[in-house]
């Protein structure tokens, strides 16, 4: 039976798992955009209608998201539940508009380009053979902190210059902080739990901070410091709030997109098999795009209306909330037929899992660099892996969808 609009509930996002997704796929084909009574907010959905929003930030606006956090708390409490959460939110790159955001960006990729991100490479590849390893020498274990969570945590632990004592925390930050602003059924309890991770991060960074600018040592929060473009610079308020924007959105991204396609993998030998034979680079990349399309890699973005518009047919006022459903989007059959199916030749020119339009995913050539080297690892050094949990325990979050443990035993080729 098909579900109506208002079944869509985004604080059921854990307990629904993956019939969330195919709820939002009919929502799509049946309004693919709709003002949701439940969420509050705007679902916009359909392809085309995700890419042209993504492409007007002068209407769609991400500099008021920081606030709509806290939206679901009592007015008097708005100011003083998370105050430098907040605080740190509205400085990184995901929550600014011009003239803020191009000023930020264009500094910021000079730790982000090509150039700087190719060199680690081979680190890469060591951090992904030594996981597998152990992994190997487990057998049977919760893939998600041994493998999914634990390289991209080890890879930008390295891209930040950070001692490998920050692993155990980083976890908990990046869970704490991403269920607390994810949008999936937030409660005060979690935005407490996330201010307490956003000061044990900025405690953590700020030492770190303090001594790059004594001793400048190459690595990203050095090169951060050291980025200049016509007489502007970062100021230590910005450099931390986006290192903590690339230790959160970075790793769980990342690792979400390792757990979730190793599972499509686990179910369907044949893309294990892709994976273990194909060796074009171009060929790998196209497939790794398909996988995050079709998980779902990033969700949702939310914007938030900058004035009252008439936009395709719809009247929206300044302040909504707007959901982009970049996830659903990805599954929109006029873009991609066939949608739910793994087509790993697919062209990938429609997939919108990085983003696109000035809020591009700064860190996509990171991500691009881990997929392709991560999945060939893996198929090579498994003949295959079994999944043993019946039930998926996801997390909360709407925005970056992923599972919160996964429980496999692996077999060694």
């Amino acid at each position: 039976m098909s579900a109506s609009p208002e079944d869509v509930r985004f604080a059921d996002a854990r307990k629904l798992g993956e019939r969330i997704v195919h709820q939002l796929d009919q929502l799509r084909d049946l309004a693919p955009i709709y003002w949701s009574e439940n969420q509050n907010a705007w679902i916009i959905s359909g392809h085309a209608e995700v890419a042209e929003a993504f492409l007007n930030p002068k209407v769609f606006s991400s500099g008021s998201r920081p606030q709509r956090v806290l939206s679901f708390l009592r007015p008097e409490e708005r100011d003083t539940r998370a105050p430098y959460l907040i605080a740190s939110l509205k400085r990184m790159l995901f929550s600014l508009d011009a003239p803020e955001h191009p000023r930020i960006r264009r500094l910021m990729m000079k730790a982000f380009g090509r150039s700087v991100i190719e060199p680690y490479r081979d680190v890469v590849r060591r951090i992904i053979a030594d996981a597998l390893e152990d992994a190997a020498r487990l057998g049977e274990f919760d893939y998600v902190p041994t493998v999914a969570h634990r390289i991209p945590s080890t890879v930008i632990l390295k891209l930040l210059g950070l001692p490998d004592s920050f692993l155990s925390s980083m976890r908990r930050w990046s869970t704490s902080i991403t269920a607390g602003i994810g949008g999936g059924g937030t409660t005060p309890e979690m935005i407490d739990t996330a201010e307490q991770a956003a000061r044990e991060l900025r405690d953590a960074f700020e030492p770190e901070l303090r001594k790059r600018r004594a001793h400048p040592s190459g690595d990203f929060i050095s090169t951060l410091i050291a980025a200049e473009e016509n007489g502007e610079r970062l100021t230590d308020e910005e450099i931390l709030a986006n290192c903590y924007l690339v230790l959160l959105a970075g790793h769980e991204t990342t690792s979400s997109t390792i757990a979730l396609s190793t599972l499509l993998l686990a179910r369907d030998p044949s893309l294990w098999s892709y994976f273990q034979i194909t060796e074009d680079p171009k060929a790998l990349l196209g497939a790794v795009l398909e996988l995050s399309r079709v998980i779902g890699m990033s969700f949702a973005s939310a914007r938030v209306i900058s004035q009252d518009v008439e936009w395709q047919g719809h009247q929206f006022r300044k302040g909504q909330l707007v959901y982009l459903m970049q996830g659903v989007a990805n599954r929109d059959p006029k873009v991609f037929p066939d949608p739910g199916a793994v087509d790993l030749n697919r062209p990938q020119d429609g997939n919108l899992s990085f983003g696109m339009g000035a809020h591009m995913c700064i860190g996509h050539l990171l991500a691009k660099l881990q997929l392709t080297e991560f999945f060939p690892q893996l198929t090579r050094r498994f003949a295959r892996i079994e999944v043993l949990d019946r039930e998926l325990d996801w997390g909360t979050s709407i925005g970056f969808r992923g599972l919160n443990s996964l429980r496999v035993r692996v077999h060694p080729q």
